[in-house]
């Protein structure tokens, strides 16, 4: 009975070593991944270059205007390119409608609750 009752003892003491492994692992994922996403973050929010308003013309290709630097142009984006379409004029662009209006801020606290409520009803 004692070499049954040490087996069993080494069994739990390996599941837990195992369990305290690997929370160990997620914590360091997790940490990782914040410190990687404020790192890029902070650097896409210092650049030069600006998406200014995006039309879905098909489900993979879209037409965007990009401010860069001063100057502001219209690619395509494809699923394997980006293509220059032309120069535009900084005074042809609305200033209300640089909010891009094709992607709007969504809450999702809102589309949560808005859920919720089709459910009750």
């Amino acid at each position: 009975m004692g070499l049954l009752a040490t087996q069993r003892y080494n069994s739990i003491s390996q599941f837990i070593t195992v369990l305290l492994l690997f929370l160990v692992v997620v914590a360091i994922t997790y940490w990782t991944s914040r410190w990687i996403g404020g790192y890029q973050k902070m650097h896409m929010t210092s650049s030069d270059m600006e998406v200014l308003q995006t039309c879905r013309i098909t489900n993979d290709k879209y037409l965007q205007i990009v401010r860069v630097a001063n100057k502001l142009i219209v690619i395509a984006v494809c699923k394997d390119s980006v293509t220059f379409l032309t120069e535009l004029d900084p005074d042809a662009i609305d200033p209300e409608q640089q909010e891009n209006p094709a992607m709007p801020q969504l809450d999702f606290q809102k589309i949560l609750d808005s859920f919720g409520k089709k459910k009750k009803e």
